[in-house]
This record gives C-alpha cells, structure tokens and sequence, in this order.
C-alpha cells in the first residue's frame, strides 16, 4: 500500500542521488576527441558541449576507489583545485535515481557487499538501452565499457558492463579488478 511506497522511496533517498553514466575511456577511439576537448576546460568548468549537446561532465570521484589522478588508468581524471575529477559521458537515456523502484544494501555471490537495485518500467526501458549500446563487442574481444555509478555527484564505482540489463541489477564491490554489474 501507500506506507510501503513511502518506505521505498525513503531508501532510495537514504542512498542519495545516483546516477548511472558511462566512464570515458582514453582506449576507445570514439572517446578520444570528448576526452581531448574536455581536458581544456578550465577547472571551473565542468560541462564539454559538443555541437549544442552536453557531450560529457566532470564529477569529483572517490580516490580510495580509483587512485589518484596521476596514478588511475581506469578513469580519466583531473584535478580542479582539490577535487580529483573523473570524466563520464552524458548519454540520452540519462538514467538516475528516479527511476528505481528499490535499491538495497545486500551481499553478492560470494559474500561481498552488493547494491541491489531495481528500475520501475520507463528506468528499465533507459537501463536497457544504455547497456546493451555499451555492452561488449564481439569484434573487439576483452574490451569493456564501465558503468559509472554515481552517488550525491561523486563516482562511486564503474564496473564493468558484461551484458545487457534492463530492469534489476547488482553492483558488487570485489576487488579493484572484478567489479561488474550483474543482472539478478
């Protein structure tokens, strides 16, 4: 009923503002020109447009995660002033915290913590189209697109995108190396 909505939407709103963007990568061709343009913004500019449209951001990121700008090849980063910035791609499906039905703290396959999340119909609909755009290639085996997970404006996390998810998934911490979203 009504109290349970209420309760949902109060643990979505427990775990802040998340937002899901893919992370730009200096490895993929395509990347290469946003990346390029965006690192010569300045430090207080944090939006790359690109012909009319928001074509990438700069967000603060969580360095315990990622390292620091000069030492991460996971994300391209920068520093603007004290923050260490990260770079994620503003796609059209911008799938963000208020599509999600529920999202939990819960534990993976092998114990570890996990987010379990799930998407109403119109966040399924986005979350489908934004993983299976960026999901692996056939033609170029062993390269994978992360998903940013981002949490009050600040990467969290970008595992990697294995396979097309619409409707529920896991985010699984793991080590530095393993971490992918899983659909449950």
């Amino acid at each position: 009923g009504p109290d349970e909505m209420e309760y949902v939407k109060r643990r979505i709103t427990d775990l802040g503002q998340l937002e899901f963007r893919i992370t730009a990568d200096p490895n993929l061709p395509k990347d290469r020109p946003i990346i390029e343009q965006a690192r010569r913004l300045p430090p207080s500019q944090k939006s790359l447009t690109v012909g009319g449209n928001r074509a990438a951001e700069w967000i603060a990121y969580d360095v315990d995660e990622f390292g620091p700008p000069d030492q991460t090849d996971r994300i391209v980063a920068r520093m603007a002033g004290d923050t260490p910035e990260a770079l994620v791609l503003i796609d059209p499906w911008n799938v963000t915290g208020e599509y999600l039905t529920s999202a939990t703290k819960g534990l993976d396959d092998r114990g570890g913590p996990a987010v379990h999340f799930s998407f109403d119909r119109e966040g399924a609909r986005r979350f489908r189209q934004l993983t299976s755009q960026n999901k692996p290639n056939p033609a170029t085996p062993n390269v994978y697109r992360n998903l940013g997970i981002i949490l009050d404006k600040t990467l969290i996390s970008a595992p990697r995108i294995e396979t097309t998810i619409s409707d529920r998934g896991m985010i699984s911490g793991g080590s530095m190396t393993d971490k992918e979203v899983d659909h449950v």
